[in-house]
């Protein structure tokens, strides 16, 4: 019982030190930040049209680009 105890508190400090992403924390950040993501995914969009995607393979795409 010990033996269980003594891992879980090993995991909840491993898990505890690990770094959370940074979020954008004014709404002045927020709104650039979000300007970003869209004008990244047009470009991906506009990428995929050109390319003569279908749907799910545009989507697909769209999505890993944006990601990447």
């Amino acid at each position: 019982m010990t033996r269980l105890m003594l891992a879980c508190a090993i995991l909840l400090l491993a898990t505890a030190g690990q770094a959370q992403p940074t979020k954008p924390k004014s709404p002045g950040e927020m709104a650039a930040h979000d300007r970003a993501m869209a004008e990244k995914r047009a470009a991906c969009q506009k990428q995929a049209k050109e390319q003569k995607l279908g749907l799910l393979a545009r989507r697909k795409f769209v999505n890993a680009c944006v990601k990447g």
